[in-house]
């Protein structure tokens, strides 16, 4: 049976948590708990239509390759710099190519793992919060 007198125990986390130190949290929440500004910075981009960083890492792997084609030159069209086709030099070039792309490669699981690793630090769950 319970008692009617007793002391009235928080629904949620929520309430207990210490929010006396304010400056590191996010002013944005998640149902009423403020969050740190990288994960809050993580999650705002993923809810937008056309995420800044990832239209830019797009451009900047697109540019690279634009780049490599007008340094290398073709059969038709001269290199930039000069390379006669076929040259050492042009396979050089040629070879940058993929080499950089990987590079990007990279960064781009870089990028995706570094944004797992911060939500998985502060237990965020895809569908769990709004904003």
């Amino acid at each position: 049976m319970k008692n009617p007198k007793s002391p009235a125990k928080p629904q949620k986390d929520i309430e207990l948590a210490d929010m006396s130190d304010r400056e590191g949290l996010h002013s944005a929440s998640v149902q009423g708990t403020p969050f740190a500004p990288e994960l809050g910075k993580i999650i705002n981009e993923e809810k937008e239509a056309l995420p800044k960083t990832k239209i830019i890492f797009l451009f900047s792997v697109i540019a690279f390759i634009i780049l490599i084609a007008f340094l290398r030159g073709t059969e038709k069209y001269d290199s930039l710099l000069g390379v006669d086709y076929c040259s050492f030099g042009y396979w050089i070039f040629y070879l940058l190519a993929p080499a950089g792309c990987y590079l990007f490669y990279l960064k781009g699981v870089q990028m995706v793992k570094n944004g797992l690793a911060i939500k998985a630090r502060y237990n965020y769950k895809e569908g769990t919060h709004t904003i």
